[in-house]
């Protein structure tokens, strides 16, 4: 059965990984053999901007030459090349820099009502209008927390953040319709104005939901985002309040390369399944599969072909599983399955939530005080040692060899790292020197060759698809984590040989999420660095 399905693919090119333009060109190739209709390039403020020398400075961003090529690319295969931007949070990096703060609301909001916040809007569009060829628009407004709470606030007195919301938002559209532009915004904030910050239909008040969404205007066209719910009936509903309460809604589902190095196909293909019933079934006409970059943009997109081939099928009607490997095998010379394998890197046990990235946070979970110990259940190293093996024989792949070779050297990693902070806090507090000793000789020396090898793996994958800048991020996580190895192995020889003590194994491991000593024992889901590296301030 097929479906009238307008289908696009996102790539998220703001989270330090920008997309190289031979690199989007190649993907526009994959999605045009697939059936997708349309790209977006997800750009909070990496594309360049005339007499704008701040906006995306040193992030890589995109020249208005390399947007001209890969959209008139793009038309060569049926693809319409349509930005995706911000007008008013996620802009962080920008607000960062001084020339920028005069327009701050808050650290990653603009200030809303302030002339020079639209100056700069209309010289977004204005670049939009030169580089696109399409005059579709996505213009953000998701998650957009605490608008009109910070110095708005100060100047302005408080007003009702959906009111602002609202201002803004036609004031946005005003602009981008005096381009020729045709807007989409998520559509977050509305729900979460009227329930308690949540994006969701349950306990929603609607008759504030009803006030918040009242003045939308008609030509902006919302877009329902979902990216982890696996039953039709919140589906059914979060379409029935779109419809009803502001206009025909698109959809956007969602891989799961915004968590870590591997892109979890499992999980978001049994996601994007389920979500597909109800858009089928509540006849949503555009759809938006979205590859985010929120780890890092360490995830390689060509890891996810799994999942957006599975969507294109969806979209087209077929839910056939077989049909849809074999398909993918004659189009792409691909074996499904081998992207499939390197999923189990996050699943080492089992967990009661149904997407988790242990491979993540457990490489920069800390040795001695160790946030994240409390998921360890045991026999992970066993697990890791035997995976890695399953993975080595798929390096020999011969178009993403590197991608393989990545995952094959974090298991090998993970292998050894994962149960260490807790055997090394077992062995210290039993007094056994012994097990300590073996310990700083034999897994953390080998942890820093392996560190070493899975550091250039991932430099292999950078190098290969993405610009230059925002890999010394990638550099500093790293040769930090080596560094600390190192560290910690001196300090633990240091004690063995002249006595005192190791003040954080002496401390209890606490479980991070439930107050008490009951520890968790399976996997969670984690991916902001600051939280998995260290429980004081990274500053």
């Amino acid at each position: 059965m097929e479906n009238n399905i307008n289908l696009s693919v996102m790539l998220d090119c703001s989270r330090n990984a920008v997309f190289k333009p031979e690199q989007v060109k190649t993907y526009i190739d994959y999605i045009s053999k697939m059936g997708y209709k349309g790209l977006l390039l997800y750009t909070e403020e990496t594309y360049e901007i005339e007499g704008e020398p701040y906006f995306g400075h040193m992030r890589g961003r995109y020249t208005k030459q390399e947007l001209k090529d890969i959209d008139a690319y793009a038309k060569t295969k049926g693809i319409e090349l349509i930005p995706c931007i911000q007008t008013l949070g996620h802009l962080g990096r920008l607000l960062r820099w001084t020339a920028y703060h005069k327009i701050m609301d808050q650290k990653d909001v603009l200030m809303v009502g302030k002339e020079d916040t639209y100056i700069l809007i209309d010289k977004m569009f204005k670049t939009l209008s030169e580089c696109f060829t399409s005059r579709k628009v996505n213009i953000g407004f998701d998650e957009a927390h605490g608008i009109g709470l910070g110095r708005y606030l100060s100047v302005n007195g408080y007003q009702k953040p959906y009111e602002i919301l609202t201002k803004h938002l036609h004031r946005v559209i005003e602009i981008a319709e005096s381009y020729g532009f045709k807007t989409t915004m998520w559509s977050d904030m509305f729900f979460r104005f009227a329930n308690k910050g949540k994006y969701s239909w349950k306990d929603i008040d609607l008759d504030l939901f009803e006030k918040a969404t009242q003045n939308i205007p008609k030509s902006v066209t919302p877009c329902y985002w979902d990216y982890n719910t696996q039953d039709v009936e919140t589906y059914d509903k979060m379409f029935e309040l779109h419809k009803k309460y502001m206009n025909n809604p698109s959809f956007a589902c969602s891989v799961k390369t915004g968590l870590g190095y591997m892109p979890n196909n499992t999980f978001s293909i049994k996601t994007c399944k389920v979500a597909f019933e109800s858009v089928i079934k509540n006849n949503i006409n555009d759809v938006l599969l979205t590859l985010w970059g929120d780890a890092g943009g360490v995830c390689s997109f060509y890891s996810a072909l799994p999942t957006v081939f599975s969507v294109s099928e969806f979209a087209k009607g077929n839910f056939d599983e077989k049909l849809i490997k074999e398909k993918f095998q004659t189009l792409f010379g691909l074996n499904f399955d081998d992207f499939l394998t390197i999923d189990k890197v996050d699943y080492p046990a089992k967990s009661d939530m149904p997407c988790v990235n242990p491979s993540r946070y457990m490489l920069y979970n800390d040795y001695f005080c160790g946030t994240w110990d409390c998921t360890v259940a045991g026999g992970e190293s066993e697990f890791y040692k035997n995976l890695s093996k399953e993975i080595k024989p798929l390096t020999k792949n011969k178009q993403f060899s590197y991608i393989f070779n990545l995952a094959y050297r974090l298991s090998r990693v993970l292998e050894l790292k994962y149960e260490l902070g807790v055997k090394t806090h077992e062995a210290y507090l039993n007094g056994d020197k012994k097990a300590l000793k073996k310990l700083a000789n034999n897994e953390y020396t080998k942890l820093v060759k392996r560190l070493t090898d899975l550091s250039s793996a991932i430099d292999t994958v950078w190098d290969i698809e993405n610009k230059t800048a925002g890999a010394e991020i990638e550099d500093i996580k790293i040769g930090g984590l080596i560094k600390r190895t190192k560290h910690c192995k001196a300090i633990i020889l240091k004690y063995l040989k002249h006595g005192g003590e190791i003040a954080e194994l002496i401390d209890p491991m606490l479980d991070f999420y439930t107050p008490g000593t009951t520890l968790r024992k399976m996997p969670i889901r984690c991916n902001e660095y600051h939280l998995e590296s260290s429980i004081n301030n990274l500053n």
